[in-house]
């Protein structure tokens, strides 16, 4: 069985590395989860010993409240204003503000908390109601972001979006503050679970797919191409660029973004190991 570290770690891999947040802040580390619908979830996946706790940022009366006062007065102009350009000006701002308020609403309502267990995780809206998923089931797209500072490129993080088995986002991006600190954790633990498991399929003699890639024992199929592990000479990452270069060929069989491959660190470890063995 070939560990979860076994892929070396690359650009545009996020490190596995968890940071935790200082007490008290969005995104922070709580104790134990709730009861009720919590624990029942917890039961029912068989989701194991709780973990962690990471809390969404909570932007329901900071942000709207100061959009609720340029709106009002933008609105008293509106009302007095001798012409139309400036009622339909009021018109377009109140449709604006109307679409933000039930954005944030829903954001907060969908998203509260993200509780991380021995097996799976758990999103939690604001009224408690959980959506649970196993590690050997979460799809989970990473996302290389570049930070540029007058086009000069000062650094890179990351971005997860989680998925369960029948494609129903769970928690999109940006919700949950700080993926530096969750996001390598929930990847380490996919990775743990899922790598063996495609490994088994593999030399079952199955297919396991990674999107538009699919893998078997002898050869790697993407979007369309395909070449034998033995001729696949690397498998690098570049600025969040997933290429698989075949030796004696000029081009790569592929060059995809990272983010569009689910589990991608999955099927790196995977095609590393398929490669050199």
């Amino acid at each position: 069985m070939v560990a979860a570290d076994a892929a070396p770690s690359r650009e545009g891999i996020a490190v596995a590395r968890v940071v935790e947040p200082e007490a008290g802040q969005p995104g922070s580390v709580s104790g134990a989860p709730s009861c009720g619908p919590i624990s029942a979830a917890v039961e029912r996946e068989r989701l194991g010993r709780h973990q962690t706790t990471y809390h969404a940022e909570n932007r329901k009366l900071l942000v709207p409240g100061v959009l609720a006062a340029a709106f009002m007065v933008l609105t008293g102009i509106g009302i007095t204003a001798p012409n139309m350009y400036q009622v339909a000006v009021c018109g377009l701002l109140t449709a604006v503000f109307t679409g933000f308020l039930l954005g944030v609403r829903y954001a907060n309502r969908r998203y509260a908390q993200l509780q991380l267990f021995e097996q799976g995780l758990i999103v939690v809206d604001s009224e408690g109601r959980p959506t649970a998923c196993r590690w050997d089931a979460l799809l989970v797209r990473q996302k290389v972001v570049d930070h540029y500072h007058y086009s000069v490129l000062q650094g890179r993080s990351h971005a997860y979006t989680l998925k369960g088995p029948d494609g129903e986002t769970l928690l999109h991006p940006g919700v949950i503050p700080h993926p530096e600190h969750w996001g390598p954790a929930i990847q380490d633990a996919v990775t743990e679970t899922q790598l063996p498991m495609a490994l088994a399929a593999v030399r079952r003699g199955e297919t396991v797919s990674f999107g538009g890639i699919s893998v078997s024992r002898d050869t790697v199929t993407a979007y369309g191409r395909s070449a034998p592990w033995d001729q696949i000479q690397q498998v690098t990452v570049e600025g969040g660029i997933l290429s698989l270069n075949v030796a004696d060929q000029r081009h790569p069989l592929t060059s995809k973004k990272v983010s569009q491959i689910p589990n991608f660190f999955v099927f790196h470890a995977l095609a590393e190991h398929l490669r050199t063995s």
